[in-house]
């Protein structure tokens, strides 16, 4: 294969899809996060309580430079709930979500990254 096709693959493979999986894997696989059995299982538990919302630290000028990059992904319970809300539209959405489903939502790390 080229040189030329080679980086870009690894860029892809390594890079992108490396980064995506690591969000993936913070938001669905805390310790304190329920897994349940098939008959347990309830679509509306798992939207609001089978990830996490994660606040990440600010960095300049009072802004998450990992939320810039993903686009608000942090925000995560909007997005599982529903992956038809846009980027733009998450920290609303999480706002309502804590406002009315508070109690059954999970946290990583501190809260208010709204």
């Amino acid at each position: 294969m080229a040189v030329g096709v080679e980086w870009p693959t690894i860029i892809h493979k390594v890079g992108i899809l490396g980064w995506m999986s690591t969000f993936t894997m913070v938001h669905h696989t805390p310790p304190h996060i329920p897994f349940k059995p098939a008959d347990e299982w309830n679509v509306a538990q798992v939207q609001l309580n089978g990830n996490v919302h994660c606040d990440y630290p600010k960095h300049y000028f009072d802004v998450s430079v990992i939320e810039i990059l993903c686009h608000d992904i942090n925000v995560h319970i909007p997005h599982d709930m529903s992956p038809r809300i846009h980027n733009y539209n998450l920290c609303a959405a999480h706002e309502s979500i804590q406002e009315n489903w508070g109690k059954y939502t999970n946290w990583l790390l501190a809260t208010g990254a709204c």
